[in-house]
């Protein structure tokens, strides 16, 4: 079975598509020519939406097979099962109230899409939400905190709709996240938001360090969305009101220097992450 580390798995040379090969881009699906990312691993660049995704493109029962590998020992292999605990969970929900200008999320039924390792919702939970969690490897971990679960959305009852949705770094483990935003778009109440996390690879570590940026290497990362398309991908999907925050958000166990150059690096969107709120008008 393939292991967590075994980033080679999905960069056979003798898989490898010719540079000048036109392809299928998993974003916009136009068939157009690519331009090279970055080269180990491979990555490319679509020049008609801007997506930028691993080359060969992983099939399901690819990343199956590594998911299921890295739920074998969940904490050695958490860029996979979710590396959220429950202190940053605090301080990211923290932030979402200001943000939403909700003292806590009585009332509201929240949707953790990606829940890992259950952090998320469970301090949805903890501020009053009631929260429906979809893991599709976890959902065992999850059931034992009492937390209702599914394993993918098919399983969600047809009419169940919801006030919030999160999906915490998840949008770069997906081959069609067009098609998964659309359908978490429909999920969504008249007036509900979305809030996604994922890594941006047009910050200060993916600018200096190219290829070796650390998210470029993680198996499990096939795909990364510049602030610009993402952005425009939840406008042309009926979000009304799409706004990048410009949180400061504090992260546990740095240094007081660290989390200094992190702040500054957030304000200018030059961090390491892209966070964008998304609202159903």
């Amino acid at each position: 079975m393939t292991t967590y580390h075994d980033v080679g798995y999905f960069l056979d040379a003798s898989r490898m598509h010719d540079p000048n090969k036109l392809t299928t881009c998993p974003l916009c699906s136009e068939s157009v020519a690519l331009a090279l990312h970055w080269r180990t691993p491979c990555f490319k660049r679509c020049k008609q939406c801007g997506l930028i995704f691993r080359d060969p493109f992983p099939s399901e029962a690819e990343l199956e097979s590594l998911y299921r590998s890295s739920w074998s020992d969940m904490e050695a292999h958490s860029d996979e099962t979710g590396g959220t605990d429950l202190e940053l969970g605090r301080n990211i929900i923290a932030t979402l109230l200001r943000e939403l200008g909700r003292q806590n999320f009585s009332s509201q039924r929240i949707l953790d899409f990606g829940a890992g390792r259950g952090a998320m919702s469970m301090v949805f939970r903890e501020k009053g939400a009631d929260v429906v969690a979809i893991e599709p490897f976890g959902y065992q971990r999850l059931e034992s905190f009492d937390l209702p679960v599914y394993r993918d959305l098919n399983g969600l009852p047809s009419d169940l709709r919801f006030d919030g949705i999160v999906a915490i770094e998840v949008l770069e483990h997906l081959r069609d996240p067009r098609g998964l935003l659309r359908r978490l778009y429909l999920l969504l109440k008249p007036g509900g938001w979305l809030f996604v996390t994922t890594p941006n690879p047009r910050g200060l570590a993916a600018r200096l360090c190219g290829d070796r940026w650390s998210s470029a290497s993680k198996a499990g990362h096939i795909l990364f969305f510049t602030a610009a398309t993402l952005h425009r991908t939840l406008v042309e999907l009926g979000f009304g009101t799409v706004r990048q925050t410009h949180w400061v958000l504090r992260f546990p166990g740095v240094s007081p220097a660290r989390a200094f150059v992190k702040s500054a690096l957030q304000l200018f969107h030059l961090g390491g992450g892209l966070r964008f709120l998304a609202f159903k008008d």
